[in-house]
């Protein structure tokens, strides 16, 4: 891997900002957890999505209620040192643990285990390899002890992964000041699948324990870690199912290990210590009761009856005294019981969590906090009498009956709440959104008479309150296009089967919070292909492409109206002159978003009436629930374009391309103000490989361009002024079609050249302020730019220049997959070079200024190169501009998206 930097004498470097990123999390179990903040940060809520590792914080907007906002990724090198070959998928992080204020530590699914290190609380990570193994990592817990204690620069780590195979048991050493961690002992510890692992310290020594995944009857493997030995002590039998999650409580007297697992039920386990004589000199290192870890049933219940009752020993172990001699007649014995048999929940509990702070709201020293894919989370507390009972449910039920993941709840993964306060509550959805909950006094009256209620009745008074959650794409995102009238808006379509919505909610000096405002689409099929043909006459359409065969044009309902104006601070907002419905909804089964009609009004209220999650919210200033982005933001469908034989792979429209900015000026208005669509589908010979132009007004097929390609058109763009398609894709074959004026033939085959790249070519784009420019970028890893000649009668299009990009993995050239000129040329420019950004496989995205005629012979220059962190990790699929309002306007905003189910905004100031 390596990189190049920019000439000493190119000009000035634009400055670079990351205005949004948003990506869902993952859907395995504990892919969501928090690290704890001081007196001057505030908690931290991390989350892994795909490859990478989601920081995010809250923000306030207009005082009302919370908003959760990425403000930093960590991105792994190891990934683009290591390139998959053709056909074989990147690896993902398939297990993730924080340990303590500056420890992340993550799994990946090809076996690599990955540490980042901080010091305090900057937020500078730095990246560490632990190993690398061929099995899948479906689990992972770290714990730092300190490691010698007259050396405060000195640490030791431990970390322990599960895999199908078993448990691994890392010790490394840290250094504080370089913050370098040196692997020093590795060890195996079960030789039998694993699900959950955890680390506890309990008195002196450290506690290992591993929940293993056997068909059934499972157990909790507890090791004791002297030093960096680590013995087995017992194992802790009663689930059975796989081992899901544990979590530790502890006061002075005793702890409590919470256990969790597919069997729909929790077991709290009571680990208790006191002191007694020294009776005998006996190893307390192997328990008598332990069984063989490959045996699912012991010889005294082979029946699978539940035998253990609670408050009965099941492990009894000596724990070594660090201020103990050898005249010393007394020991320290811990004895392990079932304290309690939790059931509630009706499908596989997926996490328990002690909430960090019940004392203030509900007054007892303890509570736990359940998650399962039954589609609630539960908080557990003891009565009087010792019994635990739900206190309180929250979650979301309901969706779309038959429906995408994208438009229902079917379980959460997770959940963890806020370690400073106890105050918030996240759920992570399977679908990868995360649900928010901020507790509250149901009346502020009732505070002061809080402490003297009963504690039974105390949990009545306390309301966790929904709040907008941070959503994302769940597959990768495979197209994004900007609303073409002012911007005011990004539309995203991804594999997850959803098209969202991305808009500002606050616009200030500093920032704009982007977030997922409205949920336009939610298909049976993946969505492939975006264009906005949102004009000043007819704002908010839009057509998508999907693996079917028709296109799909949809039109704003009134709800979107008005939430787009709500946030923008218009106090009476208004409907344009265009008859819209008031929303749209998906029939049982259907693929198809109808307008409201009276046999939907009777849900449509109840859905009003639901705590926590209505749909009058898209309505007023508050900002939508996930449930509302799923089933209440739908766009109507208009209609539908019929023409293509198989599934469509491609969309532009010439609104996207005159409106990129304010710089041009058209030479002839012949065909500006025409708005087409184009459209290419997967193909294997010439008749398939045909581009197809869409009147959309009329709702008709307006020609078919063939005779151009032989394979599947891959990319097309527009010319400014309409005058101009180009297309390519895999025959390597670069296509210029051309305006004939005819109503009958709008466009004719004017020029064309074969392999015009060496390998597939991914992406066309016009200059937005020049319709004679064009890029074209492809998997050789070459960009090339090309003028076209107009002044005689026949097209000629020549090379002006072809650059590659300045990354290299392994010494050869990274696949270009996405380009977009800038909508202005590079400022103080003699010569009005333009600017090109360039996305790549690996994730990366350059700017390049490049000559724009053939007078120029300065050579195209590298002018930014985004930082890593700024970077994608997969594919970037698309780049695209904000069309500018103004043409005095220098700061531009750059969108990206990528296959790592990320969609990323960035501001640049040239």
């Amino acid at each position: 891997m390596a990189e190049r930097t920019a000439p000493e004498n190119s000009m000035r470097t634009p400055s670079f900002h990351t205005v949004h990123q948003g990506a869902a999390a993952s859907s395995f179990r504990h892919a969501v957890d928090w690290i704890r903040g001081d007196d001057e940060n505030n908690d931290i809520l991390v989350y892994a999505s795909n490859a990478l590792i989601y920081l995010a914080e809250q923000r306030a907007w207009k005082k009302e209620e919370p908003i959760w906002t990425v403000r930093q990724t960590l991105r792994s090198s190891f990934i683009e040192q290591n390139p998959v070959l053709p056909g074989e998928q990147r690896p993902v992080i398939s297990a993730m643990s924080v340990f303590g204020r500056k420890g992340i530590a993550c799994g990946f699914s090809n076996g690599t285990i990955v540490v980042w290190f901080r010091s305090g609380s900057s937020s500078s990570w730095k990246e560490h390899v632990l190993s690398t193994a061929s099995r899948s990592i479906g689990s992972i817990c770290a714990a730092v002890h300190s490691a010698d204690a007259g050396n405060n620069n000195s640490e030791a780590l431990f970390v322990m992964a599960g895999t199908s195979a078993g448990a691994t048991l890392y010790t490394c050493h840290i250094s504080t000041e370089s913050l370098t961690i040196l692997v020093q002992d590795t060890v195996s510890l079960l030789e039998s699948a694993v699900c959950s692992c955890s680390f506890q310290q309990h008195h002196s020594s450290l506690l290992a324990l591993i929940g293993t995944a056997n068909p059934r009857h499972n157990k909790i493997w507890v090791y004791r870690l002297d030093g960096t030995t680590p013995h087995l002590v017992g194992t802790l039998s009663g689930h059975e199912d796989w081992i899901t999650s544990m979590d530790w409580w502890h006061s002075t007297e005793y702890s409590l290990l919470a256990s969790a697992s597919q069997d729909a039920r929790i077991r709290l386990w009571m680990f208790r210590t006191y002191t007694e004589k020294v009776t005998s000199e006996l190893d307390d290192t192997v328990p008598t009761d332990v069984e063989d870890p490959d045996d699912d049933l012991s010889e005294g219940n082979k029946d699978g009856v539940e035998e253990d009752e609670e408050g009965e020993s099941r492990i009894e172990f000596v724990v070594p005294d660090a201020s103990q001699n050898s005249n010393n007649l007394l020991q320290h014995v811990t004895k392990v019981t079932l304290e309690a048999l939790l059931v509630g929940h009706e499908e596989s509990v997926t996490c328990v969590k002690w909430h960090t702070h019940p004392q203030p709201m509900y007054g007892y020293d303890k509570l736990l906090i359940s998650s399962s894919m039954d589609r609630a989370i539960m908080l557990w507390g003891p009565t009087l009498e010792g019994i635990w009972t739900p206190l309180t449910r929250v979650g979301s039920a309901g969706g779309i009956l038959g429906g995408s993941v994208g438009s229902s709840l079917l379980g959460y993964c997770g959940a963890t709440i806020s370690p400073s306060d106890g105050r918030y509550l996240v759920g992570q959805a399977y679908g990868g959104s995360l649900h928010i909950w901020t507790s509250e006094l149901i009346s502020q009256q009732q505070e002061e008479k809080l402490n003297s209620l009963p504690l039974e009745e105390r949990a009545s008074f306390v309301r966790w309150k929904a709040t907008p959650c941070i959503t994302g794409h769940f597959g990768g995102v495979t197209d994004l296009c900007w609303e073409t009238s002012q911007g005011e808006y990004l539309l995203t379509v991804s594999n997850d089967q959803t098209c969202r919505l991305w808009a500002p909610v606050e616009e200030s000096d500093k920032d704009s919070i982007w977030v997922e405002l409205v949920r336009p689409q939610v298909h049976g099929y993946n969505l492939t292909s975006i264009a906005s043909i949102s004009s000043v006459k007819h704002k908010h359409l839009m057509v998508t492409g999907a693996e079917e065969k028709e296109l799909r044009v949809f039109d704003a309902p009134r709800t979107t109206l008005r939430m787009l104006q709500s946030i923008h601070g218009e106090a009476n907002p208004v409907d344009d002159d265009i008859e819209r419905v008031d929303r749209a909804f998906i029939p049982s089964l259907g693929l198809s978003n109808k307008a409201s009609a009276a046999e939907r009004a009777e849900e449509a209220d109840s859905m009003e009436g639901e705590v926590g999650s209505d749909a009058s919210r898209l309505t007023s200033m508050k900002l939508p629930l996930e449930r509302d982005l799923g089933v209440a933001s739908l766009w109507p469908e208009v209609r539908k374009l019929f023409g293509h034989n198989t599934e469509l792979f491609c969309l532009t429209s010439t609104l996207m391309s005159r409106t990129a900015s304010p710089l041009y000026e058209p030479k002839t208005t012949s065909f500006f103000n025409d708005v087409l669509v184009a459209s290419s589908c997967k193909a294997r010979d010439a008749e398939a490989a045909s581009i197809r132009l869409w009147d959309v007004e009329a709702g008709k097929c307006a020609q078919t361009l063939s005779g151009g390609h032989k394979s599947t058109v891959a990319t097309l763009s527009f010319s400014p002024d309409g005058q101009f398609l180009v297309s390519s894709g895999k025959d390597r074959r670069l296509c210029l079609w051309k305006r004939t004026g005819s109503p009958d033939n709008l466009f004719e085959l004017s020029w064309s050249k074969d392999t015009a790249h060496k390998r597939i070519i991914w992406s066309v784009n016009f200059c937005p302020y020049d319709e004679t420019i064009l890029a074209s970028g492809s998997r050789d890893g070459c960009i090339k730019i090309w003028k076209i000649n107009t002044e005689d009668l026949n097209t000629q299009v020549t090379e002006l220049c072809q650059f590659a990009p300045s990354f290299t993995i392994q010494q050869k050239q990274d696949s270009v997959t996405a380009l977009a000129f800038a909508p202005i040329p590079v400022p103080d420019s003699k010569q009005r070079r333009g600017v090109v950004t360039v996305g790549l496989e690996s994730g990366r995205i350059e700017l390049f200024e490049v000559p724009t005629d053939f007078s120029d012979d300065t050579p195209p220059r590298l002018w930014l190169a985004f930082p890593p962190d700024a970077c994608h990790i997969d594919t970037v699929t698309k780049l695209a501009w904000q069309p500018l309002r103004d043409a005095t306007q220098t700061k531009l905003l750059l969108a990206s998206s990528s296959m790592d189910w990320g969609c990323r905004m960035c501001e640049l100031s040239f």
